[in-house]
């Protein structure tokens, strides 16, 4: 029994459609020149813009990251200042 909508049944590899190899090589050719020629084209719009969020937004915390961490230190640094003038 073939399950449409099972992702792991292999079955409809199998299928014949009376192509010949000949064909079904010169289908996967093409198909192979339109893979290179779209990746040639270079990114769009949309993905560069969407990079340039991805990038602002790993900027915008490691620059909130350092700056807890500088206020980090500086907490500390004024602590040990008063633990060591009270002695």
């Amino acid at each position: 029994m073939i399950d449409e909508n099972n992702p792991t049944d292999d079955s409809y590899v199998l299928e014949d459609d009376g192509q010949s190899v000949e064909q079904i090589e010169h289908e996967m050719e093409l198909a192979a020149q339109e893979a290179v020629e779209a990746k040639k084209e270079g990114p769009t719009a949309d993905t560069v813009d969407q990079e340039m969020r991805d990038v602002r937004d790993r900027y915008l915390r490691t620059l909130a990251d350092f700056e807890n961490y500088r206020k980090r230190a500086d907490r500390e640094k004024a602590k040990e200042i008063i633990n060591r003038l009270r002695r």
